[in-house]
Protein backbone atom coordinates (compact mmCIF):
# COMPACT_ATOMS: atom_id res chain seq x y z
CA UNK A 1 0.00 0.00 0.00
CA UNK A 2 1.24 3.26 -0.93
CA UNK A 3 2.79 5.41 1.67
CA UNK A 4 1.43 8.15 -0.65
CA UNK A 5 -2.15 7.67 -0.21
CA UNK A 6 -4.21 9.63 1.82
CA UNK A 7 -6.23 7.23 4.74
CA UNK A 8 -7.48 6.81 7.64
CA UNK A 9 -9.45 5.15 10.23
CA UNK A 10 -12.75 3.57 8.81
CA UNK A 11 -14.24 4.46 12.44
CA UNK A 12 -15.72 6.73 10.68
CA UNK A 13 -13.81 9.48 8.18
CA UNK A 14 -13.94 12.39 5.83
CA UNK A 15 -13.81 15.90 4.92
CA UNK A 16 -15.05 17.86 7.57
CA UNK A 17 -18.62 18.79 5.82
CA UNK A 18 -19.56 15.19 5.73
CA UNK A 19 -18.25 14.35 8.48
CA UNK A 20 -21.51 13.61 10.22
CA UNK A 21 -21.68 11.11 7.04
CA UNK A 22 -18.55 9.13 8.36
CA UNK A 23 -19.67 9.03 12.27
CA UNK A 24 -22.25 6.50 11.07
CA UNK A 25 -20.38 5.11 7.82
CA UNK A 26 -17.27 3.13 9.18
CA UNK A 27 -15.75 5.92 7.99
CA UNK A 28 -15.91 7.19 9.85
CA UNK A 29 -13.14 9.95 11.29
CA UNK A 30 -12.42 13.27 10.40
CA UNK A 31 -8.99 14.25 9.46
CA UNK A 32 -6.77 11.71 7.08
CA UNK A 33 -3.09 9.93 7.74
CA UNK A 34 -0.28 9.35 5.63
CA UNK A 35 1.89 6.51 5.83
CA UNK A 36 2.12 2.99 5.19
CA UNK A 37 2.19 0.17 7.21
CA UNK A 38 5.67 0.56 9.02
CA UNK A 39 3.93 2.48 11.81
CA UNK A 40 1.39 -0.60 12.90
CA UNK A 41 4.00 -3.28 12.28
CA UNK A 42 6.33 -2.09 15.47
CA UNK A 43 4.97 -5.65 17.09
CA UNK A 44 5.19 -7.91 14.23
CA UNK A 45 4.35 -10.59 16.75
CA UNK A 46 0.54 -8.99 16.63
CA UNK A 47 -0.17 -9.42 12.89
CA UNK A 48 -0.82 -12.36 10.98
CA UNK A 49 1.25 -11.45 7.57
CA UNK A 50 -0.91 -13.47 5.15
CA UNK A 51 -3.98 -12.12 6.97
CA UNK A 52 -2.44 -8.52 6.19
CA UNK A 53 -1.85 -8.52 2.76
CA UNK A 54 -5.27 -10.00 2.15
CA UNK A 55 -6.54 -7.06 3.94
CA UNK A 56 -4.66 -4.68 2.10
CA UNK A 57 -5.79 -6.42 -1.19
CA UNK A 58 -9.22 -6.14 -0.41
CA UNK A 59 -9.23 -2.92 0.76
CA UNK A 60 -7.24 -2.11 -3.36
CA UNK A 61 -10.26 -3.71 -4.97
CA UNK A 62 -12.85 -2.14 -2.63
CA UNK A 63 -11.30 1.85 -3.79
CA UNK A 64 -11.08 0.64 -7.47
CA UNK A 65 -14.99 -0.54 -7.48
CA UNK A 66 -17.35 1.70 -9.96
CA UNK A 67 -19.87 1.35 -7.69
CA UNK A 68 -20.76 0.46 -4.41
CA UNK A 69 -23.45 -0.88 -2.39
CA UNK A 70 -24.09 -1.63 0.74
CA UNK A 71 -26.42 -1.95 3.93
CA UNK A 72 -25.88 -0.75 7.33
CA UNK A 73 -27.18 -1.58 10.89
CA UNK A 74 -25.88 -0.39 14.17
CA UNK A 75 -26.66 1.51 17.30
CA UNK A 76 -25.29 4.13 19.71
CA UNK A 77 -25.45 4.54 23.37
CA UNK A 78 -24.56 7.61 26.01
CA UNK A 79 -24.78 7.07 29.64
CA UNK A 80 -24.64 10.46 31.40
CA UNK A 81 -25.75 11.49 34.74
CA UNK A 82 -27.75 8.09 35.24
CA UNK A 83 -29.45 8.80 32.02
CA UNK A 84 -28.85 6.39 29.06
CA UNK A 85 -30.09 6.95 25.53
CA UNK A 86 -30.07 4.06 23.18
CA UNK A 87 -30.27 4.83 19.36
CA UNK A 88 -30.40 1.89 16.71
CA UNK A 89 -30.04 2.93 13.39
CA UNK A 90 -30.16 1.24 9.93
CA UNK A 91 -29.01 2.61 6.27
CA UNK A 92 -28.35 1.96 3.02
CA UNK A 93 -25.81 3.17 0.46
CA UNK A 94 -25.59 3.45 -3.39
CA UNK A 95 -22.87 5.33 -5.11
CA UNK A 96 -21.79 5.26 -8.74
CA UNK A 97 -18.67 7.14 -10.12
CA UNK A 98 -16.32 6.65 -6.82
CA UNK A 99 -12.97 7.90 -7.15
CA UNK A 100 -13.66 10.77 -9.74
CA UNK A 101 -15.34 13.83 -9.85
CA UNK A 102 -18.25 12.38 -11.60
CA UNK A 103 -19.51 10.63 -7.79
CA UNK A 104 -23.23 10.56 -7.22
CA UNK A 105 -25.45 8.68 -5.36
CA UNK A 106 -27.08 8.44 -1.98
CA UNK A 107 -26.36 7.39 1.62
CA UNK A 108 -29.61 6.86 4.00
CA UNK A 109 -29.78 6.55 7.65
CA UNK A 110 -33.39 6.07 9.59
CA UNK A 111 -33.18 6.35 13.47
CA UNK A 112 -35.91 6.76 15.68
CA UNK A 113 -38.67 7.29 12.57
CA UNK A 114 -36.31 9.78 11.05
CA UNK A 115 -34.74 9.57 8.18
CA UNK A 116 -31.74 11.56 7.10
CA UNK A 117 -30.17 11.05 3.33
CA UNK A 118 -27.09 12.57 1.89
CA UNK A 119 -27.06 12.97 -1.35
CA UNK A 120 -24.04 13.10 -3.63
CA UNK A 121 -23.74 14.57 -7.39
CA UNK A 122 -23.40 17.72 -9.70
CA UNK A 123 -20.15 18.78 -7.82
CA UNK A 124 -22.63 19.00 -4.32
CA UNK A 125 -23.32 16.91 -1.19
CA UNK A 126 -26.69 17.73 0.54
CA UNK A 127 -28.75 16.49 3.49
CA UNK A 128 -32.22 15.85 3.73
CA UNK A 129 -33.75 15.41 6.80
CA UNK A 130 -37.69 15.19 6.88
CA UNK A 131 -38.35 18.47 4.53
CA UNK A 132 -35.86 20.16 4.89
CA UNK A 133 -32.47 20.32 2.64
CA UNK A 134 -29.00 21.37 3.34
CA UNK A 135 -26.14 22.00 1.24
CA UNK A 136 -22.94 21.11 2.70
CA UNK A 137 -20.56 20.51 -0.13
CA UNK A 138 -20.46 23.24 -3.39
CA UNK A 139 -16.85 24.71 -3.20
CA UNK A 140 -15.44 23.13 -6.50
CA UNK A 141 -11.80 22.49 -4.92
CA UNK A 142 -13.88 21.23 -1.59
CA UNK A 143 -16.23 18.92 -4.14
CA UNK A 144 -13.10 17.64 -6.10
CA UNK A 145 -11.01 16.95 -2.72
CA UNK A 146 -14.06 14.65 -1.46
CA UNK A 147 -14.86 12.41 -4.55
CA UNK A 148 -11.53 12.23 -5.91
CA UNK A 149 -10.56 10.37 -2.11
CA UNK A 150 -14.17 9.42 -1.30
CA UNK A 151 -12.87 5.03 -0.73
CA UNK A 152 -9.82 5.99 0.60
CA UNK A 153 -11.96 7.64 3.39
CA UNK A 154 -13.94 4.33 4.20
CA UNK A 155 -10.97 1.95 4.56
CA UNK A 156 -8.22 1.67 7.50
CA UNK A 157 -4.60 3.21 7.45
CA UNK A 158 -2.93 -0.04 8.99
CA UNK A 159 -0.91 2.86 10.90
CA UNK A 160 -4.36 2.67 13.41
CA UNK A 161 -4.43 -0.81 13.23
CA UNK A 162 -3.08 -2.21 16.90
CA UNK A 163 -3.19 -6.28 16.11
CA UNK A 164 -4.32 -8.27 12.96
CA UNK A 165 -5.32 -12.08 13.03
CA UNK A 166 -6.97 -14.42 10.54
CA UNK A 167 -9.89 -15.98 12.67
CA UNK A 168 -12.28 -17.83 10.02
CA UNK A 169 -10.02 -19.79 7.71
CA UNK A 170 -11.57 -20.32 3.79
CA UNK A 171 -11.09 -24.15 4.31
CA UNK A 172 -13.70 -23.56 7.47
CA UNK A 173 -15.91 -21.26 5.71
CA UNK A 174 -18.14 -22.75 2.81
CA UNK A 175 -18.55 -19.74 0.87
CA UNK A 176 -14.98 -20.06 1.00
CA UNK A 177 -14.56 -16.44 2.66
CA UNK A 178 -12.21 -15.46 5.31
CA UNK A 179 -12.66 -13.69 8.50
CA UNK A 180 -9.82 -11.15 9.49
CA UNK A 181 -10.21 -10.14 13.54
CA UNK A 182 -8.69 -6.78 14.37
CA UNK A 183 -8.03 -4.14 16.91
CA UNK A 184 -7.32 -0.38 16.61
CA UNK A 185 -5.27 1.61 18.45
CA UNK A 186 -7.38 3.93 20.66
CA UNK A 187 -5.10 6.67 20.71
CA UNK A 188 -4.28 7.33 16.73
CA UNK A 189 -8.10 6.34 16.33
CA UNK A 190 -9.74 9.28 19.15
CA UNK A 191 -7.27 11.99 17.15
CA UNK A 192 -9.12 10.84 13.71
CA UNK A 193 -12.49 10.94 15.00
CA UNK A 194 -12.40 13.64 17.59
CA UNK A 195 -13.44 16.58 15.53
CA UNK A 196 -16.26 14.54 14.38
CA UNK A 197 -17.76 13.44 17.63
CA UNK A 198 -16.76 17.20 18.56
CA UNK A 199 -19.12 18.27 15.98
CA UNK A 200 -21.87 15.81 17.13
CA UNK A 201 -22.39 16.12 20.36
CA UNK A 202 -22.35 20.38 20.09
CA UNK A 203 -25.58 19.53 18.01
CA UNK A 204 -27.04 17.55 20.52
CA UNK A 205 -26.55 20.98 22.91
CA UNK A 206 -23.57 19.51 24.97
CA UNK A 207 -20.29 21.84 25.74
CA UNK A 208 -17.13 20.06 25.86
CA UNK A 209 -14.54 20.47 28.88
CA UNK A 210 -11.35 22.84 27.93
CA UNK A 211 -9.30 19.68 28.46
CA UNK A 212 -7.95 19.16 25.77
CA UNK A 213 -8.01 15.33 26.55
CA UNK A 214 -11.69 15.73 26.57
CA UNK A 215 -12.14 12.21 24.56
CA UNK A 216 -10.54 8.85 25.19
CA UNK A 217 -11.49 5.58 23.08
CA UNK A 218 -10.89 2.76 25.52
CA UNK A 219 -12.20 -0.08 22.78
CA UNK A 220 -12.79 -0.51 19.16
CA UNK A 221 -12.62 -4.00 17.89
CA UNK A 222 -14.43 -5.20 15.09
CA UNK A 223 -14.37 -8.67 12.12
CA UNK A 224 -13.74 -8.09 8.44
CA UNK A 225 -14.93 -11.19 6.06
CA UNK A 226 -13.20 -11.02 2.90
CA UNK A 227 -15.23 -12.82 0.14
CA UNK A 228 -13.19 -15.76 -1.59
CA UNK A 229 -13.25 -13.06 -4.55
CA UNK A 230 -10.62 -10.91 -2.38
CA UNK A 231 -13.74 -8.51 -1.51
CA UNK A 232 -14.70 -6.86 1.77
CA UNK A 233 -17.80 -8.77 2.16
CA UNK A 234 -19.01 -7.70 5.48
CA UNK A 235 -17.27 -5.30 8.76
CA UNK A 236 -18.02 -4.89 11.99
CA UNK A 237 -17.17 -2.70 14.89
CA UNK A 238 -17.51 -2.28 18.36
CA UNK A 239 -16.64 0.11 20.49
CA UNK A 240 -16.20 2.46 23.90
CA UNK A 241 -15.46 5.68 24.43
CA UNK A 242 -15.51 8.48 27.48
CA UNK A 243 -16.17 11.77 27.02
CA UNK A 244 -14.81 14.62 29.95
CA UNK A 245 -17.74 17.26 30.20
CA UNK A 246 -16.72 19.04 32.97
CA UNK A 247 -16.70 17.29 35.90
CA UNK A 248 -19.17 14.58 33.98
CA UNK A 249 -17.74 12.06 32.21
CA UNK A 250 -20.20 10.53 29.35
CA UNK A 251 -19.94 6.62 28.49
CA UNK A 252 -20.35 6.02 25.11
CA UNK A 253 -20.46 2.58 22.84
CA UNK A 254 -21.06 2.17 18.90
CA UNK A 255 -21.63 -0.73 17.20
CA UNK A 256 -21.95 -1.03 13.23
CA UNK A 257 -22.56 -3.65 10.48
CA UNK A 258 -22.12 -2.86 6.87
CA UNK A 259 -22.69 -5.34 4.93
CA UNK A 260 -21.18 -4.63 0.89
CA UNK A 261 -23.54 -5.96 -2.16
Amino acid sequence: MSGQRRKGCRFFRAAAAVTAVLLCWPGTAAAAKTGGPGAALEEENRFDIAGMALWEEAQERQRNLPNVKAEIQGTWSLEYGGLKVNRPFSGEADLDGLGTEQLSGQISFLSAGEETVYSFGGGRVTKKTGGAEKVLVSDPAAWRELSENFMDRTTYDLSCVKWLRVSGHEEERADGSTVLSYELDGEKAAEQVEPAVKGWLEGMGLSLSGNEDWFRLDRAEGELTVSSSGYMAVDRIQAEAEIFLGQRTVKGTFEICIVYG
